[in-house]
């Protein structure tokens, strides 16, 4: 586990016991998504790389919560986690690297147990801007002809947004955001056989528009 993931897990663990103990919001998000991959896959033995990008607009849930730690300059800090998995990209090769290791070999990325950290600051009329830290879990599917398989890793990133808040009745409020997150690379080398391809994620960019009901306590 690497050291940012341990901030980040500690800084989260932080919040929670805060927001507990003194008060905070929290609340649900529906994110629309849009996301831009891509990547190649590199053979064996030749060397031959088949490239692979893909766009999709995905709808994503999340919940988060929030603690004021300066009102006066209106500086929040909060925790934004999407349980469970969702596909964030896949790609196909039908190349043929030697006999063992002929047929289709499909890897399919997801992102698991996703989380951000953030901050927010308050601007005028209930805008407000953010920014935060991604940690998740790329996960993969794997269909390989060689029988192989690719591993997990750790995936970082970091997001910006622009958004506004509005107050309901009770304690009640809702916020409407756009925000864009870049994430690093990624490789993958294939394991279980001797026929190890690679697979590098290159490049992994996600627009989002985001509705967020939520409730002071």
């Amino acid at each position: 586990m690497n050291k940012l993931k341990i901030l980040t897990l500690a800084l989260a663990s932080l919040l929670v016991t805060s927001v507990a103990i003194a008060g905070g919001a929290m609340g649900i998000t529906g994110t629309i998504a849009n996301v831009d991959a891509s990547g190649y896959e590199k053979l064996k033995t030749t060397s031959a790389k088949t490239t692979h990008s893909t766009s999709d607009t995905v709808v994503v849930p999340s919940i988060f919560i929030e603690k004021d730690i300066n009102e006066d300059l209106g500086i929040a800090i909060g925790l934004d986690f999407v349980p469970g998995s969702k596909e964030v990209g896949s790609g196909a090769n039908n190349g043929d690297d030697d006999f063992e290791s002929s047929g289709t070999n499909k890897v399919t990325a997801n992102f698991k147990n996703h989380l951000t950290l953030y901050l927010v600051k308050d601007l005028v009329g209930g805008a407000y801007v953010k920014v935060g830290y991604h940690d998740v879990t790329l996960s993969t599917d794997d269909v390989l002809a060689t029988g192989s398989s690719y591993g997990d890793t750790s995936l970082n990133g970091y997001t910006v947004g622009l958004g506004v808040e509005r107050d309901l009745a009770d304690d009640t409020f809702v916020k409407i955001e756009a925000a864009y997150s870049d994430y690093d690379s990624a490789t993958f080398k294939s394991t279980g056989s001797d026929a190890v391809t690679t697979v590098e994620l290159e490049d992994l960019d996600v627009s989002q528009l985001r509705i967020s009901i939520g409730r002071r306590f």
